[in-house]
């Protein structure tokens, strides 16, 4: 078979990759029986793998980096590549596997596309039949990832024992969204470990939802790490400042703030505690790799912890694999973002939001009261919302726009039923998604939900 594949890997995931194989042996193993030298990108990634399999060879378990210093001593380019992978703190083995894996069924599938093609050029169809049907049934036995089988009964005594030890079971948390009806139906909030999708139409006001989101964990005595791929810097500070403040937008934007807005912000800080949001915002060109956002969080537990990562939004992000995908391939790169979100927030313990866009919508179906998005709207893949725990969407009408409402709409839940509507009022000017004065008194009915908004902290209070 040929060796030729589309394209090779990229730098950044294979200082991923080497890093796992220089600490895990068994992982070290499967590279060796799978990674190709015509996957690397130079002559040094390819000299390095050499030896450090060479040296996997010798010893029978996987090399340290003072042996391969020892060996590229002389060589400056191999030194500093040895230099980037040894920096690396915790590798992401199982989003490592799953992007390789996806990475050699699609240079396997080039493989088989070339050859197949050839023998039918040549008139040997019968052959070309032949090898395209064996050649499928590999491809889609090809699996890097092995069963992890767990026993019932034989396993009991340990899972126990591992409930009352393993601290991410016993320090797992809900961290309430502030909106007092969905933090009700998502007993208690979003929770670390957990993955959560909003879906919403162009200018709905996803953004403004994080934000929200953000500054009511914060106040909770969360830590918040905020990673802006949409517009400005400044625009994603502006927004908090006018949200948690209660200052006009624009007043914050264009730094018109009164003395008593000043005091107000003094007097709030000193309440909030431990909570705390870092913002990371991109404005350079081209799209980042969840690579470096794991990274990123890596820097901010080394600072005192996180417990929700906001990112605004899903798509704008690369999964960091080595592969260019094509717009007809745009499914298969959100899937992989998605197992690579969930597979974040179990790693690190931590609550995932995100958001991402709705596809084209009818404006009659948009303007019905009674219609909501649901997870058969959403853009290039309804598959992508398979690792995600909970969906969300946000939906509103031209009248209820002019009126400053919205309703979000429960689509899946991880635990509890779905299906439900929120309506809420907002005050926009003051970068509020959620505003809960208006809110009771527009939508508040029923008993159940007049003591379910009874427990809103003052901490929630609308500032002027």
């Amino acid at each position: 078979m040929s060796d030729t594949v589309e394209e090779v890997l990229t730098e950044d995931f294979l200082d991923e990759l080497f890093k796992c194989s220089m600490v895990k042996t068994q992982f070290l193993q499967t590279m060796m029986s799978v990674l190709k030298l015509n996957y690397l990108p130079n002559d040094n990634y390819k000299r390095i793998w050499k030896e450090i399999v060479s040296l996997y060879k010798i010893g029978s378990k996987h090399p340290t980096f003072g042996q391969l210093v020892e060996h590229f001593k002389k060589d400056i380019p191999c030194l500093k590549i040895i230099g980037k992978i040894k920096r690396i703190v915790t590798p992401d083995y199982d989003s490592i596997i799953v992007s390789l894996e996806d990475y050699i069924k699609r240079s396997k599938f080039v493989e088989l596309y070339d050859k197949v093609g050839d023998l039918y050029l040549l008139g040997k169809r019968n052959e070309a039949y032949d090898m395209f049907t064996k050649g499928s049934e590999d491809l889609s036995k090809f699996n890097l990832r092995k069963a992890k089988l767990t026993k019932i009964f034989g396993d009991y005594s340990k899972r126990n024992l591992s409930r009352v030890a393993d601290a991410n079971f016993k320090f797992r948390k809900k961290i309430p969204f502030g909106i007092p009806m969905l933090d009700h139906y998502m007993r208690g909030g979003g929770e670390t470990g957990e993955s959560t999708l909003l879906l919403g139409d162009s200018g709905i006001g996803k953004s403004q939802f994080l934000i929200h989101a953000g500054i009511s964990a914060a106040r909770s005595g969360y830590r918040v790490l905020h990673i802006q791929d949409e517009g400005t810097d400044e625009q994603c500070l502006a927004r908090y400042d006018a949200a948690w403040t209660g200052t006009l937008y624009y007043d914050m934007k264009n730094g018109n703030i009164s003395k008593k807005s000043s005091e107000t912000a003094k007097s709030l800080i000193k309440s909030i505690g431990r909570g705390e949001i870092f913002v990371e915002s991109n404005e350079k060109f081209g799209s980042r790799t969840m690579i470096e956002m794991r990274k990123t969080i890596i820097d901010v537990i080394k600072d005192g912890g996180v417990d929700l990562l906001i990112h605004d939004y899903f798509e704008l992000r690369d999964p960091g694999d080595g592969k260019n995908y094509e717009p007809t391939e745009e499914r298969f790169r959100q899937a992989i973002l998605g197992q690579q979100v969930k597979n974040i927030a179990v790693e690190f313990n931590i609550h995932y939001l995100t958001v991402t866009q709705a596809s084209s919508i009818r404006p009659e179906d948009l303007n019905d009261p009674n219609f909501v998005i649901t997870r058969y709207y959403l853009s290039e893949s309804k598959g992508k919302i398979r690792p995600f725990d909970n969906f969300l969407t946000i939906n509103q009408t031209r009248d209820e726009r002019k009126n400053g409402c919205v309703r979000l709409y429960i689509d899946k839940l991880r635990e509890g039923a779905s299906g439900q509507i929120i309506p809420i009022a907002q005050n926009l000017e003051r970068a509020r998604f959620y505003d809960r004065k208006r809110t009771i008194e527009l939508f508040v009915e029923s008993d159940e939900e007049e003591e379910i908004y009874s427990v809103i902290s003052n901490k929630e209070e609308d500032g002027d």
